[in-house]
């Protein structure tokens, strides 16, 4: 998935219109992505009834609140048109939490 977002992060700085839209909609995928990874670990969790579940669970839902939360903001800032520089600067961020 890192590959995929450091793709769509390099689309949104392009300057063709129809390339940043495709690089939206790549990043609306990874949020449905997002989505499935934390559904999955959290159904494997509950299957296996760790005595943290309850804890464990929450954790993975708020990451996964937290990175789709990301993912959609940057998609969104497309629409403000930001300076490349603080598209870059994002990115880097985004890369070093991975």
């Amino acid at each position: 998935m890192s590959k995929k977002l450091q793709t769509s992060i390099d689309h949104l700085s392009k300057d063709s219109e129809v390339v940043r839209a495709a690089a939206i909609s790549e990043l609306m995928f990874q949020i449905d992505d997002w989505n499935a990874l934390i559904e999955g670990e959290c159904t494997e969790i509950s299957s296996r009834k760790p005595d943290d579940m309850k804890q464990r669970l929450e954790q993975l839902r708020a990451e996964g609140l937290r990175r789709r939360q990301e993912l959609f903001d940057l998609a969104m800032k497309d629409y403000v048109r930001a300076p490349r520089a603080l598209l870059e600067i994002h990115r880097v961020r985004m890369l070093e939490q991975m």
